[in-house]
């Protein structure tokens, strides 16, 4: 990092946690994984006044030249799993204007329901629907939240965190344990946190109608741990955290 660009980060409080001082150098990376909690996440970085800069959605992969611009990289965190059926709900009741709403046509027509979705990875059978529902998630698919995972974002980034080359500090906001990781954060600020969170875009159909069974929930987790990376980074930014 040169000079100039050093001189404009700005640390904002510091707590400790098992030892090791956590301290938000502003401005922060922030990666808003789609169906994670990431706008509930923006808002509350908005609240305490944070300076960041998002990746989301259509901003594709993060480059290794801007990560080296940041010495702290908030991640909005979900389970692998829960991410994909949330993304599937999403876009099967909101689908953004700018996507192309078409391209969504083979995927719902071949699984209608969040539980015909996970269904087809219960089946042996890798032709006609159930190859298009796989193919779904694979990295670059036109399924929107689908195909959009971890491994969108991490795929230039995640061998020099590996490495260990960055410096910088790993925040990851988990939306299975939403609010204590969020009183965290606050906490690393300097601030309160507040005692009610905001939900964001909870304007959409009743997501549980034809929900996936446990079998299908377990056929699902099963391709996304064999088939992608998607657990693989999950699980290290989970382990390298320090919030």
């Amino acid at each position: 990092m040169n000079l100039a660009i050093l001189s404009v980060l700005v640390a904002v409080g510091a707590v400790v946690v098992l030892g090791v001082e956590v301290r938000i150098v502003e401005p922060v990376l922030y990666v808003h994984v789609g169906k994670s909690a990431g706008g509930t996440i923006r808002a509350f970085l908005q609240s305490l006044h944070v300076k960041y800069k998002k990746f989301h959605l259509h901003d594709g992969a993060v480059p290794l030249s801007e990560l080296e611009l940041f010495r702290t990289l908030i991640v909005a965190m979900r389970d692998p799993t829960e991410r994909v059926i949330s993304g599937y709900n999403w876009n099967k009741n909101h689908i953004p204007r700018h996507f192309n709403r078409h391209s969504f046509d083979p995927l719902f027509q071949c699984s209608p329901s969040a539980r015909d979705f996970c269904n087809c990875f219960l089946s042996q059978n890798r032709s006609g629907c159930c190859r298009t529902v796989r193919e779904g998630l694979r990295r670059g698919a036109p399924f929107g939240h689908i195909s959009v995972g971890l491994e969108t974002y991490f795929a230039d980034i995640l061998d020099s965190l590996k490495a260990g080359k960055w410096p910088g500090q790993i925040l990851a906001v988990n939306a299975e344990h939403l609010q204590e990781d969020l009183t965290r954060l606050a906490n690393i600020v300097g601030e309160n946190s507040p005692t009610a969170l905001p939900c964001i875009r909870c304007d959409y159909q009743t997501k549980t109608i034809n929900q996936p069974t446990e079998a299908g929930r377990a056929a699902l987790r099963r391709h996304l741990e064999l088939e992608t990376n998607e657990y693989d980074i999950y699980n290290f930014i989970e382990n390298h955290s320090v919030l």
